[in-house]
């Protein structure tokens, strides 16, 4: 989804800023947005790590000056019931599905007010509304 909508907004002439925690993900899709003619940059970002996130929107604001939209799409499924699953599982699923889109909108929606605009789109899993069978 998130290769999609980067490059759906590039061709609606959005420059585009790729995050992941392995820079090499998407690297080759930054290049591939560049190609439809807006600029891209991909930067290693783990969105649980708060100063990676502060870091990333600091390199963001100085490459394109502004951030217009967020599209918090991170996220991982973790399979179990409350009785199965460990707590490590349970914290990194929601460190990445919950605490990713706290930081990365705490560190960017300040950047949205100072500029008098901005959205914030949240993805979401079929998971937030459907339960798994116990």
């Amino acid at each position: 989804l998130g290769k999609d909508a980067a490059i759906a907004y590039a061709k609606e002439g959005a420059n585009v800023c790729l995050l992941a925690r392995r820079a090499e993900k998407i690297g080759e899709l930054a290049k591939e947005i560049e190609s439809l003619g807006v600029k891209a940059i991909a930067v290693k970002c783990d969105v649980t790590d708060e100063e990676e996130v502060k870091s990333a929107v600091e390199t963001i604001v100085n490459k394109f000056g502004r951030i217009d939209i967020l599209l918090n799409n991170a996220g991982i499924a973790v399979r179990g019931g409350v009785d199965t699953l460990s707590e490590e599982d349970w914290n990194k699923s929601m460190d990445t599905n919950v605490k990713g889109i706290y930081l990365m909108s705490k560190y960017i929606i300040p950047v949205m007010k100072k500029q008098n605009y901005g959205k914030v789109v949240n993805v979401s899993s079929i998971n937030a509304l459907l339960a798994d069978k116990n």
